[in-house]
């Protein structure tokens, strides 16, 4: 089968292309995006679609950067094909942002390229990258540790936008290619210096391994196909999960629930660990093993609290059953200053750094009708039973608290914390009101047992909270 021919076959297998679109082809220069240039200027009238060339010169090498550019123009150019052809200073970009190279220049050429497709039109970016660029990427996701998600390697289709027509033909069938059709194409001598692990890979150390098995690459690509097929399975399986077990999301906050979690299969476990931190940060790649591992480790635990920072500034904590992935959430965690303020009754003072105010009122026994119908943020107490000053302050290492409710049962604050669910890190973000530093209220959860209403109340205090 020739290789148009093959090309062909892949944008039908995997709906590549709808006629009457327009395709961007991103070409460097080199061997493989000079075939797919000329691969699809010969299908287009069979596919029904128009193209458009984009270049872009880095500057990385000069002269030989500028002689890319022009080779790229002036085929297009004897192919009627209309182009772009764009300079960027990636070096200088590269240094700002302290990105390398290669990061850098992705980062660049995606955006421009997104810029260009808005311009002209295209609905879709045809990419050179062929099966040997597979074979390398498998070996390289292998070495790094990844799991079956790195070693299905990269995709035909990508965000149904990029497309890669030749990702099943192998390199030396397209160099013939070019030879047969003169193709004109530039070699950039840095690919053929042992000194990155992909130019170790492809001059190395995969000849050396096909010695032993010369359909090696082959092998791998059918591998691929069978490992993007599973993949994509348990993808949905994941998405399923996800949907039962997360209650809660927005923008850079989910709530998981942990029995659900748990309940599900260790491998599906990992994956939706693994795909909840990738939403965040919007990062194909996930975490790493360990951190994986981490997760699931305390995720066993049936009690406590745990908290365990993930790359790209994830924070993952369980609070009781539930586990939070929290991005850019770095309230909770600041710690709040000591204070006390008096409150006056009846009166009003602003904690700032709570950013909340308490207010107190005196009321009769005629204008409180059930203190059950109150909110958490009120709480009506018996006045004549304090006998001193009113304070607000913070909680105090050893401060114990007799909730109403439980019999006059003396307890400490951190224990009924506990039993309340109050996650640590908010604990120091509720207001006490004090009285002889005797705990009568932890302002939005309860009051104290020796201070509620009773038959002979005659004067009732009045308490709320409220946000800045």
């Amino acid at each position: 089968m020739s290789i148009s021919r093959q090309v062909l076959s892949t944008i039908t297998k995997h709906n590549m292309i709808t006629p009457g679109q327009k395709i961007l082809v991103a070409v460097s220069g080199g061997p493989d995006s000079m075939a797919l240039m000329h691969i699809l200027y010969r299908l287009a009238d069979q596919l029904d679609i128009k193209l458009h060339v984009f270049h872009l010169n880095h500057l990385f090498r000069g002269e030989e950067s500028a002689k890319d550019a022009r080779v790229v123009e002036d085929t297009a150019k004897l192919l009627g094909i209309p182009s772009t052809i764009k300079e960027y200073n990636v070096q200088k970009y590269c240094n700002n942002q302290g990105k390398s190279k290669q990061e850098g220049a992705r980062e660049i050429r995606y955006q421009l390229i997104s810029h260009v497709c808005a311009r002209v039109g295209a609905s879709r970016v045809a990419q050179g990258h062929h099966g040997d660029d597979q074979v390398e990427t498998i070996f390289i996701n292998f070495l790094r540790g990844s799991g079956l998600t790195g070693l299905k390697g990269f995709l035909p289709v990508r965000e149904n936008f990029y497309i890669r027509p030749m990702i099943y033909l192998r390199r030396h069938d397209i160099e013939d290619y070019c030879l047969r059709h003169d193709i004109n194409y530039r070699i950039d001598l840095s690919n053929k210096k042992p000194v990155y692990t992909r130019n170790c890979l492809r001059l190395d150390i995969i000849p050396r391994l096909e010695d032993y098995n010369p359909s090696l690459a082959s092998t791998l690509l059918r591998s691929a196909e069978v490992l993007r097929e599973e993949d994509e399975f348990l993808n949905n399986e994941t998405d399923k999960v996800i949907l039962n077990a997360v209650s809660f999301s927005q923008k850079d906050f989910f709530k998981v629930n942990i029995d659900i979690l748990r309940s599900q299969p260790l491998a599906l476990q990992r994956r939706v660990l693994r795909k909840l931190w990738s939403t965040l940060i919007d990062d194909y790649a996930g975490p790493g093993f360990e951190h994986v591992e981490t997760m699931l480790e305390l995720l066993q635990k049936k009690k406590g609290s745990w908290e365990t920072h993930l790359p790209k500034g994830v924070r993952v904590y369980r609070e009781y059953n539930y586990l939070l992935f929290n991005k850019n959430h770095k309230k909770d965690l600041e710690e709040v200053a000591p204070y006390s303020y008096e409150l006056e009754v009846p009166g009003c003072v602003f904690i700032p750094e709570l950013g909340v105010f308490v207010k107190s009122r005196l009321l009769s026994s005629a204008q409180v009708n059930d203190p059950e119908s109150l909110t958490r943020e009120e709480a009506v107490l018996d006045y004549d039973k304090i006998s001193s000053k009113l304070y607000v302050r913070g909680k105090y290492p050893g401060d114990y608290f007799i909730p109403i409710g439980l019999d006059g049962a003396k307890i400490k604050l951190k224990k009924f914390f506990i039993d309340q669910k109050i996650p640590w890190h908010k604990r120091n973000k509720i207001p006490l009101v004090v009285s002889d530093n005797e705990i009568i209220w932890v302002a939005g959860i309860r009051p104290a047992e020796n201070y509620k209403l009773t038959r002979n109340t005659e004067r009732i205090l009045y308490l709320w909270i409220e946000k800045s």
